[in-house]
């Protein structure tokens, strides 16, 4: 298949994340891909992505992005089976109207990265997302093939607002490329310690605020435990939450800023524990890096947490710091379980979130649309 994925709303392109890898991954699956954006993760080494990278990539300019993208389909009608979507905003309502007036045969996937609360705010802020959400679902339900969500709590809902798009929504979480992976911790050998990590940006929305407060009460109690964030960091934040922070705390909380590869595996192998006390997730790619480096995850209840972990017990409530507490307090207290459940982790995470599996399944979905046998 001839597949164009593209990136209308977006300044730059992930390749480590669902973006780059289901770029990647489709074309491993003998199908021709083409990746549409304004700019490559600069964060990203492309040479280790080498199907991608140099290839398949077609750069866009920052001027008139949405006219030159309506003109590369209308060049390429003839030779699209399929077209890949990231979120779903008015323009990609549009895009997908305006490719099947182009051609019928053009299979539209709309693939969601949100936690299936669309209308959130102030009640009148509601209202009108609600009603400006009806409109582009409806044009979507017609003009979109299919539509992908990552996790089944976000299906739930979104078919809650908008039923009548249950014949086109699945569930295919996001995963982890397991090769990459056993890569960068190849010839790795790093000691255990009392550490609680986390990963992500060093910002309130992550629910840093409630962890560091957390840590400052159990750090009394538990005074060879240390907590270890990496991350870009929001300084403002950092400051104020460490200013209320007694200076003997601080002194245990280590501030890495952004690590990746072999830097951010060693990371993960010195960890005992892992928490991400998030407010808000679409998703949450670090669970699942964490559950591959078999460490046991306390989280909060946000993004793919409740399918990941199934285990309700190391899930906390958002927001509550006495219940994140007892959480991390579980696995303090117990090497074995904290052994235990890490290797649980692991095996779930290699079983449901492997990116090759994952794909083939999106490629069987988007073969069955054509009427395109299998590829091997």
């Amino acid at each position: 298949m001839n597949i164009f994925c593209i990136f209308p709303e977006f300044d730059r392109m992930q390749i480590n994340k669902d973006p780059g890898q289901i770029s990647l991954w489709l074309a491993k699956l003998n199908n021709t891909v083409k990746i549409l954006t304004y700019e490559v993760d600069k964060d990203c080494d492309l040479e280790n992505v080498e199907i991608v990278a140099k290839k398949k990539f077609i750069p866009l300019p920052y001027f008139f992005p949405k006219l030159q993208l309506l003109w590369f389909i209308l060049r390429h009608r003839n030779s699209v089976d399929c077209i890949v979507y990231w979120h779903y905003f008015v323009n990609t309502a549009f895009s997908c109207l305006l490719t099947k007036v182009i051609s019928r045969n053009i299979i539209n996937v709309v693939k969601m990265d949100t936690d299936g609360d669309l209308y959130f705010g102030s009640p009148i802020t509601r209202f009108l997302k609600r009603i400006g959400g009806e409109f582009v679902f409806r044009i979507l339900a017609k003009y979109a093939d299919l539509f992908i969500v990552e996790t089944p709590e976000a299906k739930q809902r979104i078919l809650r607002y908008h039923p009548y798009l249950a014949k086109k929504l699945i569930f295919l979480p996001n995963g982890i490329n397991v090769y990459a992976l056993h890569s960068s911790i190849k010839n790795l050998a790093t000691k255990k310690k009392k550490k609680i990590l986390f990963v992500g940006k060093i910002e309130k929305q992550k629910g840093l605020d409630i962890l560091i407060n957390a840590f400052e009460k159990i750090s009394w109690k538990y005074p060879e435990w240390s907590l270890e964030l990496v991350g870009n960091v929001n300084k403002k934040f950092l400051k104020k939450v460490f200013k209320k922070l007694d200076i003997q705390v601080r002194k245990r909380i280590k501030i890495c800023g952004p690590l990746y590869n072999k830097a951010l595996a060693k990371k993960y192998l010195s960890a005992e524990i892992f928490c991400l006390p998030s407010y808000k997730e679409s998703f949450g790619f670090v669970l699942l890096e964490a559950s591959f480096f078999k460490l046991p995850v306390v989280s909060s209840n946000v993004g793919v947490a409740k399918y990941l972990l199934r285990d309700n017990s190391f899930i906390f409530k958002i927001g509550d710091k006495e219940d994140l507490i007892r959480k991390l307090e579980l696995f303090i207290n117990n090497p074995v379980l904290r052994r235990r459940i890490g290797y649980i982790n692991h095996k779930r995470c290699l079983k449901y979130f492997n990116w090759e599996q994952i794909v083939r399944k999106l490629d069987k979905y988007l073969r069955c649309l054509r009427d395109i046998p299998e590829s091997q």
